[in-house]
């Protein structure tokens, strides 16, 4: 759809360009911020999100009724995106930040789970607990479908990364006898 209006927006929210030299391309990164942010002295855990492009604009309102309603501590949520304008480029960027090496359907040509796991640890990381008031013992990382597949990937890999891991639709009957490999 061609459409020559702004976007909508997202409350609570700014956007930042990230250069990533382990990946070699810019990320779109979004940053949620819960009300009443900041709150001085208070260290935040944040949710590290995959899909940002198309899952920020869902959790973040979930997660904010969460927090209202006292169930969950108040956290950041750091979106994992592209510079992309359709579906298709999205679908693209994604396979490659989240395909395993090993993966058969891949389709991207380029399998860089390892290479983006490396991204969040020494680049991107390191940067929201430097920027945001972090806690830096309290991360999780989500993800849903290609974005649970690394998600899941991550937890086997550096399972001390992430406090906890929030994986949803990531079993792919292709990659179960890696997943259980790295197990």
């Amino acid at each position: 759809m061609a459409n020559s209006l702004p976007p909508a927006i997202i409350f609570d929210t700014e956007v930042r360009n990230f250069p990533s030299t382990i990946m070699g391309i810019d990320y779109q990164i979004s940053t949620w911020f819960p009300p009443e942010y900041p709150k001085p002295g208070y260290k935040y855990p944040v949710i590290y999100l995959t899909d940002a492009e198309v899952l920020l604009g869902q959790i973040a309102p979930m997660i904010l009724f969460l927090i209202v309603g006292g169930m969950v501590p108040e956290c950041l949520i750091v979106g994992l995106g592209h510079h992309v304008s359709n579906l298709d480029e999205w679908a693209q960027a994604r396979d490659i930040d989240y395909d395993p090496p090993e993966n058969p359907e891949g389709e991207s040509g380029q399998k860089r789970a390892d290479d983006f796991l490396s991204f969040l640890k020494k680049e991107l990381i390191p940067f929201i607990e430097t920027t945001y008031p972090a806690d830096p013992t309290d991360r999780c990382l989500a993800g849903f479908s290609s974005g649970g597949v690394f998600t899941l990937y991550a937890l086997l890999h550096e399972p001390d990364l992430f406090l906890r891991y929030l994986i949803g639709s990531a079993l792919f009957d292709s990659m179960l006898p890696h997943f259980l490999s790295y197990e």
